[in-house]
């Protein structure tokens, strides 16, 4: 195994994925990645985190990182289908990998908001989370 970021095939319904396992370099770039966005909030800088969870500690580890910050949580779906078409689309991704991802990086945490990108647009996805975000604060 490398030690930053492995993918390994897998089957998932019967297709061909990958499971994107990391090293212990990878381990320590992902907990790496929590202090940095936890010295940012402690500088009060607001900030969007875009996260893919790969294993099950890695949002506690988050969560833990920025305990102090009153952080909103989100969940960004779509359809399976869907995020195999924007992965080969993208041309810079490992084809399947989606695949591999799909059913399992959701079920680590809950969310405050949850937007679903194939049925609400950019804006509507933004205006729901401004909408949670404003509701916390009243």
């Amino acid at each position: 195994m490398a030690a930053g970021f492995n993918w390994f095939p897998v089957t998932v319904d019967g297709q061909p994925a990958f499971d994107v396992v990391p090293g212990p370099l990878g381990m320590a770039m992902l907990k790496t990645s929590h202090a940095y966005w936890a010295a940012c909030a402690s500088a009060g800088l607001d900030q969007v985190i875009d996260d893919v969870w790969l294993v099950p500690g890695q949002p506690a580890g988050l969560q833990d990182a920025l305990a102090t910050a009153n952080p909103l949580w989100v969940g960004v779906h779509c359809p399976l289908v869907i995020a195999e078409q924007r992965e080969r689309e993208r041309g810079d991704r490992i084809v399947a990998t989606a695949r591999g991802q799909h059913a399992r990086v959701h079920t680590f945490r809950e969310y405050d908001v949850d937007v679903d990108t194939s049925v609400a647009a950019p804006r509507q996805c933004a205006e729901a989370i401004l909408t949670a975000l404003d509701a916390r604060f009243k």
